[in-house]
């Protein structure tokens, strides 16, 4: 949904027939639910000081309109436009979040090109308050994982933000912990009326989730108004918007019957209503860690051993970063003590909770500073290793071990000797125990008259 081309139309409109033709060819039984509450949601594909479509949306409709799409240069731009950054202060004081635009071509771009898109949105226009994701499918395992870790990122950096992803037609609920909107239906009137229908029964239908689909019908009549909005009801869609604007860019002037559509989608669904779906764990084998414990140095003191262990982590993946927040955490056995955790470069570590979080990203097929932690064994130690759990930002975990070495000395511990006592030391006091008992001795003997051998 950028600043619409007939080409993307085009694939729209293909996608949406493809998927009703397997639909009746399956003959799946579907039963849709109403929403039983609708708020306003506007893609603003109009420059800011041309013509009133801005003025008309937000100055009309704010109490109606939770959130907006703002789209500069598709999501491309170089540098911030003081004409957004102002149309953003704007909406941000009538109560109006603006979400930014950004399109990823059918999960056809890299990766790479879409993460800074999202970043520069925040660089350039840090009065946004979400990110709107344009062209994308139910694809492939790699094609969930793209998005699960768009989603990640946007989560990771931006816990309160809105994030919508625009499928234009149904969305798997595979894809589900992974937006917080889903723009399910997306054409022209004639098209969603004929052909749209629920893909995924038990999701898209699912009451409790109606102010997680959006659906959007351009080209419509004044005459199909009404029809419109009742067939959006009737497909649980609870953020809605209806114009009779037309391609190549429908979302550029003010529908003729704004007014009334207005006053017709109440605050049933107000920005409180907005979901956060927050972090989810990622896709098996989207995006797989491996620790490295390096061989430990051990040193040993007076009934104590302290094993010093050098561990890192690398990115499995070749296309996907790691987001800042990976989290190392030690379950230690009886006796054993997280001594030091002097982490080292972009390492914080805290003591008290056996935990150590790495503050930075970690590029693909990259690696981790090393994390130093030193771990003291006492001679209440037993046996066992210390469990280390590496957990990303989005919870997925790997294991690893820190071997430990028991004290040699502990048996010393009940002879009353000083801890530590080298073995001349004992020797010395063994040899001073003996003469004073050879004169103890002697004073016996001679107090009782016997003559000593």
């Amino acid at each position: 949904m950028s600043k619409i081309n007939i080409k993307k139309a085009i694939g729209r409109a293909f996608a949406l027939f493809a998927g009703a033709l397997f639909l009746v060819a399956s003959h799946a039984q579907l039963v849709s639910a109403a929403a039983t509450r609708q708020s306003l949601a506007v893609p603003m594909y109009q420059y800011p000081t041309i013509g009133t479509f801005w003025s008309d949306v937000i100055g009309s409709a704010s109490a109606h309109l939770p959130f907006v799409i703002v789209d500069d240069a598709n999501g491309t731009f170089v540098s911030a436009d003081p004409n957004y950054t102002a149309q953003i202060n704007t909406n941000t004081a009538a109560g109006v979040r603006s979400i930014g635009y950004v399109h990823d071509d059918y999960q056809a771009r890299t990766f790479t090109d879409v993460y800074h898109d999202i970043d520069n949105w925040y660089v350039q226009y840090p009065g946004i308050s979400g990110i709107f994701i344009d062209l994308v499918k139910n694809g492939t395992a790699a094609d969930r994982c793209h998005l699960a870790l768009l989603s990640e990122h946007v989560k990771v950096n931006h816990p309160n933000d809105l994030l919508i992803l625009n499928f234009g037609s149904n969305v798997s609920p595979d894809y589900e912990p992974y937006g917080d909107i889903f723009l399910n239906a997306e054409n022209d009137y004639t098209t969603l009326s004929t052909l749209w229908t629920v893909g995924f029964p038990g999701f898209e239908d699912n009451p409790a989730y109606e102010n997680r689909f959006w659906q959007i019908a351009h080209t419509t009549t004044s005459g199909n108004y009404a029809a419109a909005l009742s067939m959006m009801r009737s497909r649980n869609a609870g953020w809605i918007y209806i114009t009779d604007d037309t391609m190549p860019n429908p979302y550029d002037t003010t529908a003729s019957y704004w007014s009334t559509e207005v006053n017709d989608v109440n605050t049933g669904l107000p920005a409180s209503a907005i979901p956060n779906r927050g972090i989810a764990a990622l896709p098996a084998g989207c995006q797989d860690l491996t620790p490295t414990a390096a061989a430990p140095t051990v040193t040993t003191t007076a009934r104590k051993t302290t094993t010093n262990s050098n561990v890192t982590f690398s990115n499995g993946s070749s296309l996907y970063a790691v987001d800042p927040g990976t989290k190392a955490s030690f379950v230690l056995p009886a006796g054993v003590t997280l001594a030091s955790a002097s982490g080292g470069t972009n390492w914080t570590c805290n003591t008290g909770t056996n935990t150590c979080t790495y503050g930075t990203t970690v590029a693909a097929s990259g690696t981790s500073a090393v994390l130093g932690a030193s771990f003291d064994a006492g001679c209440s130690y037993t046996g066992g290793n210390v469990a280390g759990t590496l957990t990303n930002f989005a919870g997925n975990t790997s294991s690893f071990s820190v071997a430990l070495t028991k004290p040699a000395d502990c048996a010393l511990a009940d002879t009353g000797l000083s801890t530590g006592a080298s073995t001349g030391i004992a020797a010395a006091l063994a040899v001073t125990a003996f003469v004073v008992y050879r004169k103890r001795r002697n004073i016996h003997y001679r107090l009782h008259g016997f003559a000593r051998r």
